[in-house]
């Protein structure tokens, strides 16, 4: 199985000049302008393998046939500015850490991608005194 998110707006294609033109950080304040106009969608499509498919490689693709599935909606109606990092430091993500019913393949990038996250995490939450404390963060003064 492979998943994708796929969104609900038609992707806007821009050569590399208008890219240059727009500067390096203009998705962040076009998606804050979106999601201020109207909720965003995408939605989650998984991808089924057929017998044979390889699945150990994610950089082999499969045929365009294969049965897919639409498995929810991620619907953004917020944004939260983060301008200390306060509000996603203290998260991990690990993409081996699944569901019920739900198993790793033998991909082995999962397995390096959590090994490295697992780094990140310990490095970022080692760095708590760079932090600024306040009681409304739930943080001791």
């Amino acid at each position: 199985m492979r998943w994708s998110f796929v969104p609900a707006e038609h992707p806007e294609h821009l050569s590399a000049d208008q890219l240059k033109q727009r500067g390096p950080n203009f998705l962040d304040g076009e998606i804050t302008q979106r999601v201020q106009t109207a909720p965003q969608r995408w939605s989650m499509i998984v991808t089924l393998a057929n017998p044979g498919d390889p699945t150990a490689d994610p950089s082999k693709a499969w045929p365009d046939d294969r049965r897919t599935v639409v498995a929810g909606t991620l619907v953004v109606k917020a944004i939260e500015p983060e301008p200390d990092g306060r509000p996603c430091r203290d998260l991990n993500f690990d993409p081996t850490v699944l569901p019920a019913g739900m198993h790793v393949s033998d991909d082995p990038f999962p397995a390096a991608r959590s090994a490295a996250y697992s780094v990140s995490f310990n490095r970022r939450t080692a760095e708590d005194k760079d932090y600024p404390h306040t009681e409304s963060q739930g943080a001791k003064p």
